[in-house]
Formats: structure tokens, C-alpha cells, sequence
């Protein structure tokens, strides 16, 4: 049941994005079934409870019919939200076909849609968002009837918090000024580490990145003194050197982008670079404390945590020069397994201080206000 589940749930989900109408918010469920799902679309938890009720369908039992089986299939976020919710309900009855299907007409009321087939007859009312429907399939005699109702909730727009407001700003302004530099130069040590004891530790891998805009790049990583990986642009074009001397030749559009570099996508500095906002919607947890040993004007700390991908990214930055100094990467597995990938960085070139004046930290006496 739990595949069928899941497929339930996908299937939800990839309906389109739709005014969904004013509910109530489903009850609360008791946790018969409760599943955490892993979708394209995030995490999310599964309840399972049967039999269904009236209120579920949204109609009455009917009164000649014997149920078979019914059940409802609740979704929500991780944050506990309404997303979907399924209900269905079968029964069994020996009225004819025209009297059921008009008994379940007057129920749904005006605007139902009705499709007869010779092998069933469907009855369906409402919109993609919500919608209930009927199917009417004659067997032997008697009918098998099968009532469905779909509803998909609308999750308001999250509203951040005065002290998630002022990590946005930090880092929102470290992006900013990463952003609009015509070029910078680094060199960054990558240290992997897991939590399992037995595991020897992974060798440092030593990057050493310059990039020019709008798509010059040459990057080297090495392993002590064996060169594992070279980049080097070439006439709108990326040339991939590895250890074995192979080259990988791959093409560039007018402006360099993560996708053209995937071996560098997870790190912090070029994604402050090139990718995308590092604060999304699936960002769940913003925090901005103290850095041990150093004072609030010197460096502070952000952290943010992406529950659907299972990572925690802490930055820390250094706050006279508006530059990340180090990152770290916290994932855990579906299984538990938690590995982690500290980066920290040296700038040759040094970023400009910034014009903007940044805020005030939180505390370190109360780093739980608000954070």
C-alpha cells in the first residue's frame, strides 16, 4: 500500500497551480498510517485513515448502497500544512443506473459534468482543485459505485520574522557585492569528513579559481601536488582537463553559469557568484550568531538549513572585508548518514568593502531570540 501511496501523492501533487477555493483546514488525523515522502517537489508527510466519514466526501451515504471499503489519504508539509487530501469511498447497490446517477446529480448540484460510457457512466463537479466525482460501473446485475473527492489547499506565502529579516540582509548584501565584481580571485581547501569513526579521513582538495566576467575561467584543484582537475576557457568554450589527460570540451553561452561547472556547484563562493539566491522558499531555518573568538564588527556566522534536501550550510563571514571566509556543508542521507564539507577561503584579490552598513548580529547572551 505504501507505493500505491506514494503514487497518490505524486499525482496530487503535479496538479496545476490552481486557485484553490476558501476551505477549513482539514481536522487532525489520528496517525493510523503516517509515512514521510521524498517527491521532486520537497518532503512531505502522508497520513492514511479509513474508513472515511460523510464529511470527507462531502455526501451522504447512499441509502440502498453497502459499502466495500473507504478511506482518505491527507497530505502535508513539513511544516505541518495543509497541501492535498483525498477521499473514496466504494458501495454496492441493485438500484438501477438512472435512479443512482440522478440521486448523486442533485447532490452535486448545477455545473456537473457527466460522461456515460457503456461500460460506466462518471459524474464530476468542480474544479481541478477541488473537485468530487462519481463513477457508476454496472456488474452483474448490481452497480459498483465509487465516490471521490480531491482537495488541494493554497499555502500562504511565508512572512519572515525581524530577526530572519536582518540574516536576509546580511546575506543579501555579501551576495550583492560578489555579484557585481568584474572578476575575483581565490584559493579555497576542501575537507569532506562523515560521522562514522572507521572511515579514514578524505585527503584536502585545494582549489584555486579565477574568474573574469562575463565567462573567463581558469580553476585548478589539486591533492598535494597531483593536479586532479583543470578548467580553462577558450574561445566560448570550456576546456575539462582530468588526472588520466583526458579534456572534456564543453560549450558556453555568453555568460559562465553552474550548470557549465557542476564540480564547483556546491560551493558557496561561486554559487555567491553565479547561481541563484542562496535563500529560498525551501530554506526553513535562518540564524545569525557570533563566531567564537571573535568580535560582532569582525565576523559573524549565518546559518541556514534546507530540510527537503537535508543540509545544513553554515557561513562565515568576514564582516570588514564583506567576504565569505568559510563554508560548511552538513548533509544527511536517507539513511541517517551525516557527512560534512568544510571550504575555507583565501582571496588574493580581496572583495571591496561594502557601502551598505550591515546589521548587528543577534546577542551572543540570547542567540535563541528569534533564531
Amino acid at each position: 500500500m505504501m507505493r500505491g501511496s506514494l503514487l497518490l501523492l505524486v499525482c496530487l501533487l503535479c496538479v496545476g497551480a490552481y486557485a484553490a477555493p476558501t476551505v477549513v483546514s482539514a481536522e487532525k488525523l489520528p496517525a493510523a498510517l503516517q509515512e514521510a515522502v521524498t517527491t521532486p517537489h520537497g518532503i512531505y508527510l502522508l497520513y492514511y485513515r479509513t474508513p472515511a466519514v460523510d464529511a470527507d466526501l462531502a455526501l451522504p451515504d447512499y441509502p440502498r448502497g453497502l459499502t466495500l471499503d473507504s478511506f482518505v489519504y491527507h497530505v502535508r508539509d513539513r511544516k505541518h500544512r495543509d497541501v492535498a487530501r483525498y477521499a473514496c469511498r466504494r458501495f454496492t447497490t441493485t438500484a438501477g443506473i438512472a435512479e443512482v446517477t440522478a440521486y448523486f446529480r442533485t447532490l452535486l448540484g448545477p455545473g456537473m459534468q457527466t460522461e456515460a460510457l457503456p461500460t460506466r457512466t462518471t459524474l464530476v463537479a468542480g474544479t481541478l482543485a477541488h473537485f468530487r466525482m462519481i463513477t457508476l460501473v454496472p456488474v452483474a446485475g448490481h452497480l459498483t459505485v465509487r465516490e471521490e473527492q480531491v482537495e488541494k489547499f493554497t499555502i500562504p506565502p511565508r512572512v519572515y520574522t525581524a530577526e530572519e529579516q536582518r540574516v536576509l540582509r546580511v546575506v543579501n548584501t555579501l551576495a550583492r557585492d560578489y555579484r557585481t565584481l568584474a572578476g575575483l580571485t581565490f584559493d579555497a581547501a576542501w575537507t569532506a569528513q562523515t560521522a562514522a569513526a572507521t572511515e579514514p579521513p578524505a585527503p584536502v582538495l585545494t582549489w584555486h579559481v579565477a574568474y573574469l566576467r562575463p565567462a573567463e575561467l581558469t580553476a585548478t584543484a589539486s591533492v598535494g601536488k597531483i593536479v586532479a582537475l583543470q578548467y580553462a576557457t577558450k574561445a566560448r568554450t570550456l576546456l575539462v582537463t582530468r588526472q588520466d589527460g583526458k579534456t572534456e570540451t564543453r560549450p558556453l553561452d555568453k555568460e559562465l553559469t553552474l550548470d557549465a561547472i557542476p564540480e564547483l556547484g556546491d560551493d558557496p563562493a561561486m554559487h555567491l557568484l553565479l547561481g541563484d539566491p542562496l535563500v529560498t522558499p525551501a530554506t526553513d531555518y535562518l540564524a545569525l550568531l557570533p563566531v567564537p573568538g571573535h568580535e560582532l564588527d569582525d565576523q559573524v556566522q549565518v546559518v541556514l538549513t534546507f530540510p527537503d534536501d537535508r543540509e545544513t550550510l553554515r557561513l562565515t563571514i568576514d564582516r570588514r572585508a564583506n567576504t565569505l571566509a568559510r563554508s560548511e556543508v552538513e548533509s544527511r542521507d536517507a539513511e541517517g548518514h551525516v557527512s560534512t564539507m568544510t571550504r575555507t577561503y583565501d582571496y588574493p584579490i580581496t572583495l571591496p568593502t561594502t557601502t551598505t552598513p550591515l546589521p548587528a548580529p543577534s546577542p551572543r547572551t540570547a542567540p535563541t531570540a528569534g533564531l
